[in-house]
């Protein structure tokens, strides 16, 4: 339903958005670290991966990211082989029945043809209309940004974070509100509105994040911290399917992306603070908490004590 008199729905949800989240949500529980392992849940998160992938190819993606960042990580695992082998059989099953639902408001329909269609054209070309036509004018305007940042007046300013990019680049979609305002890329939407210099800072953060978790992922794993080792794996996941999710949607500049993904961070970067000197707060958590080594790096300075037990520390204040 729309708010009275204003046209607007009352809740409204971006295709892709959800399957970060489930991407996520999935990621968590094929670590080992979430409780529920029951596979009932397979079947309503199949659904909602088939009705809102067959519109986002961007949000498809993501999830399958997430997922098979998780799954490589801890492939030994016998609760994510029974996740793949049902997602086998409902797949066989949706082949042999071969549904076709038409999605209102939407030019595509679910079916198993068009979640093929999506994901192959995502990396190739097809002769699918609204896909390729989609693709085309995301490219022509991430070339035209590129253009006139890194070869172009724009070197060092950008065009600033007032300014309508559709406008002003001459990609406008909506010609009666002009609502579109950014390329449906969050990293080239700073390079356009910041220029070089802001790009190249944008890279440096995640780059420096990304440095900090993986070195952090490698030292639990030659400790045999397992659940800072699923942590570490799980914030990865998840902050991957959101960049690149934002990759190819205005996602970042809303909170719907935006505050997630800088929640994220914040949870990379505290897992980096807290593994080495708290190795076993994670004990509590679900999966194998098994160590053979809970000897932390202690700054000089801090007030903590070790316990003499494989309980882990406590404060000395």
């Amino acid at each position: 339903p729309n708010w009275p008199g204003l046209g607007v729905p009352m809740v409204q949800i971006k295709a892709g958005d959800p399957l970060v989240f489930t991407g996520a949500m999935a990621a968590l529980t094929v670590v080992g670290l979430g409780r529920s392992r029951a596979v009932w849940w397979t079947l309503p998160l199949a659904a909602l991966i088939a009705v809102h992938g067959t519109v986002s190819r961007g949000g498809l993606i993501s999830f399958c990211l997430a997922f098979v960042i998780a799954f490589a990580a801890f492939p030994k695992a016998s609760w994510p082989w029974r996740l793949v082998v049902m997602g086998l059989v409902l797949v066989t099953a949706l082949i042999t029945i071969d549904p076709s639902i038409k999605i209102p408001g939407r030019q595509r329909e679910f079916s198993v043809q068009q979640m093929a269609i999506n994901f192959y054209s995502t990396f190739a070309s097809t002769d699918a209309g609204d896909l390729q036509d989609t693709k085309t004018w995301r490219l022509e305007w991430w070339g035209q940004i590129v253009g006139y940042t890194f070869g172009g007046e724009h070197f060092w300013t950008g065009k600033g974070f007032g300014i309508n990019l559709a406008d002003s680049d001459g990609f406008q979609v909506d010609l009666e509100n002009n609502s579109l305002r950014s390329p449906h890329n969050g990293h080239l939407t700073l390079l356009a509105r910041g220029g070089v210099p802001a790009f190249l800072l944008w890279c440096g953060v995640h780059g420096s994040w990304c440095a900090a978790v993986l070195l952090g992922y490698l030292r639990c794993r030659v400790r045999r911290w397992r659940n800072w080792q699923r942590y570490f794996v799980w914030v990865g996941a998840a902050y991957t399917a959101t960049v690149f999710h934002a990759s190819f949607d205005v996602y970042l500049e809303n909170p719907m992306g935006g505050v997630w993904l800088w929640s994220i961070v914040g949870l990379g970067l505290a897992g980096v603070y807290l593994a080495p000197r708290w190795p076993t707060l994670l004990d509590a958590l679900p999966g194998d908490a098994t160590t053979t080594d809970h000897q932390p790096i202690v700054a000089e300075g801090d007030v903590m004590k070790r316990s003499d037990s494989n309980r882990g520390w406590e404060q000395a204040v």
